[in-house]
């Protein structure tokens, strides 16, 4: 088996370079996107976490101004 490989490489070497580059081509790509999204999710929830704050402020100004135990208590 380990032959009949080895002289399928050596004899269609051509072939095998165009099909792995191919195959990393294709895998960079893939893993591209993976990791755009990836990072575009974080990007999304630091905006959120931001625009909730920035909002919950907005609603309730008694949270900058306000001890814990006038505002829970």
């Amino acid at each position: 088996m380990a032959f009949f490989f080895t002289h399928f490489i050596l004899m269609n070497f051509n072939l095998f370079w165009f099909v792995n580059k191919v195959e990393n081509r294709l895998l960079d790509f893939f893993f591209f996107r993976i990791k755009f999204y990836f990072y575009k999710s974080i990007l999304f929830f630091k905006a959120l976490k931001k625009f909730l704050k920035f909002h919950l402020i907005l609603l309730f100004p008694q949270l900058l101004f306000s001890e814990y135990d006038e505002f829970f208590g």
